[in-house]
């Protein structure tokens, strides 16, 4: 997690609700600059995860990016979360809203992936469509986007 924290520093955006209890990760095209810093990241990453966890997430990401290849300007959601105490509230459905909305103010196309089929209709409510199925070494994405 520390990872995709800092890689969404750098080339995207972060959004909390005003309780601290959920949080959105936003990767956007900004491009992230290429310092020692980003290549050690990249390095402790490889090293703690292993090469061949590496080279999935790699390939996983490859075919996920080759479907937002159309969009000149997109946003995409990394990762979503909330506390436990904070499930149920609407916490999730408040930070997705309010990217939808700034996104919509540029045209931007936001994109998401899931493998939990109880999230599409969730997703779908805010309004994001499956225009995508990827299989992946036993493993179904759904990669969804809203225009």
């Amino acid at each position: 997690m520390e990872y995709v924290f800092e890689e969404t520093l750098n080339k995207g955006e972060i959004y909390l609700n005003d309780e601290n209890t959920a949080a959105a990760l936003w990767n956007t095209t900004k491009k992230e600059k290429f310092t020692w810093k980003y290549i050690c990241r990249n390095l402790s990453f490889l090293f703690k995860i292993g090469v061949e966890s590496t080279i999935r997430i790699l390939r996983a990401d490859k075919l996920v990016d080759k479907y937002h290849a159309g969009a000149k300007k997109y946003a995409h959601l990394y990762t979503i979360g909330v506390l436990p105490e904070g499930q149920g509230k609407g916490y999730a459905k408040e930070l997705i809203n309010f990217m939808i909305e700034k996104m919509r103010l540029t045209n931007t196309v936001l994109y998401l992936e899931t493998a939990n089929t109880k999230n599409i209709g969730i997703y779908n409510k805010v309004g994001f469509h499956v225009f995508q199925t990827i299989n992946m070494e036993g493993h179904t994405l759904f990669c969804m986007k809203r225009q």
